[in-house]
C-alpha cells in the first residue's frame, strides 16, 4: 500500500479559491512490519503520555507531601501556649 498525500496552500480570489504552492508533499509505502512498527511506536507514546499525564503529577505531590509533613509538627509545637509547654 502506498500513500501520497500533498498539501497545497491556497487563497480566495473574488470568492474563488487559487491554489498557491505545495507546502508539504509525502508519498511513502506501508509493510505489514511498518505498519507492526508503528503501532508499538504509538502505544510507546501511549504510556510515556500516560507517565507524564497521571505519575509525573502524583511524584510531585508525594516529594512535596514530605516536607510539608514534616514542617507541620514542628509548627505545631511552636505554636503551643506557655501554660502548656510547662506543664
Amino acid at each position: 500500500m502506498t500513500v501520497d498525500r500533498k498539501v497545497v496552500a491556497t487563497v480566495r480570489v473574488g470568492g474563488r479559491p487559487v491554489p498557491l504552492l505545495p507546502v508539504s508533499a509525502v508519498m511513502f509505502g506501508i509493510t505489514p512490519e511498518s505498519s507492526e512498527e508503528l503501532g508499538d511506536k504509538a502505544s510507546s507514546a501511549g504510556l510515556l503520555l500516560t507517565l507524564v499525564t497521571v505519575a509525573a503529577p502524583l511524584a510531585l505531590l508525594a516529594v512535596a507531601a514530605v516536607p510539608l509533613s514534616a514542617r507541620y509538627p514542628r509548627a505545631r509545637r511552636l505554636r503551643r501556649p506557655a501554660s502548656a509547654a510547662s506543664a
